[in-house]
């Protein structure tokens, strides 16, 4: 409840034990002394009687004009009273992150790209065996060749990238495409015609990154040499 409420009806009922037994008194003083004292003129004798009762709602007028006074020198004296800002909660100063520059961005990403070349390379010699023309070698060669290739490459995959499939039901398998998919992780083919939902044949389940490890990189030069030249000295 609020204080100033109670406040005010507690000065209303001492209000009211005051004015009323007051003006009473009064009436009643006015009614039965006054004939012998004579403060009242002989015309009023008719009304004597209810004096006491005019006395009793005096005191009851008088102390609800009192208490509209106070409640109302209450509320001013709240008004003036202006709370404390509440302490505001002190939080340590964080220092904006700097924008990064678009060309360091772009040569940060070129980097990263020619940096997996180069792994690629050295572990497995991809870029060698793109380099080769193929039409020199029989199938059976060739095959004997992509294999290191493939076994390094898949190290290399595994050693900066976990690897997930998009969907997990088998490939030539029948499945519902449902309404609202996201057209990032299923792409249709085929004979699209209508809205969703479609029913299809998955033809590839897809692949997703579910965990990076980016490598860290110095500042040493030399960032677009996949691979050094080897000399051999004699």
């Amino acid at each position: 409840m609020n204080p100033s409420l109670v406040v005010s009806r507690r000065i209303f009922w001492l209000a009211l034990l005051f004015f009323i037994p007051v003006f009473t008194l009064a009436g009643w003083l006015a009614a039965y002394v006054s004939p012998e004292a004579e403060i009242l003129p002989s015309s009023m004798d008719t009304f004597r009687p209810l004096l006491p009762h005019a006395g009793a709602l005096a005191g009851l007028f008088s102390a609800i004009v009192f208490r509209a006074v106070c409640s109302l020198l209450l509320k001013k004296q709240q008004q003036g009273i202006v709370p404390p800002p509440a302490a505001k909660e002190m939080k340590p100063a964080t220092r904006p992150k700097p924008e990064e520059d678009p060309a360091a961005r772009k040569a940060r990403e070129e980097r990263m790209f020619l940096y997996l070349l180069s792994v690629l390379q050295k572990e497995g010699r991809l870029l060698d065996f793109f380099a080769e023309d193929l039409d020199l070698y029989e199938d059976d060669q060739i095959g004997a060749a992509v294999r290191p290739v493939h076994e390094s490459a898949r190290k290399i995959l595994s050693r900066y990238m976990d690897l997930g499939v998009v969907m997990e039901e088998e490939e030539g398998s029948r499945i519902t495409v449902p309404k609202g998919f996201d057209p990032s992780r299923i792409k249709l083919v085929g004979k699209v015609a209508g809205d969703p939902p479609f029913q299809g044949i998955l033809r590839h389940r897809g692949w997703q990154a579910r965990g990076v490890r980016m490598p860290s990189f110095s500042d040493a030069g030399g960032a677009d040499i996949l691979t050094p030249s080897e000399v051999e000295i004699l």
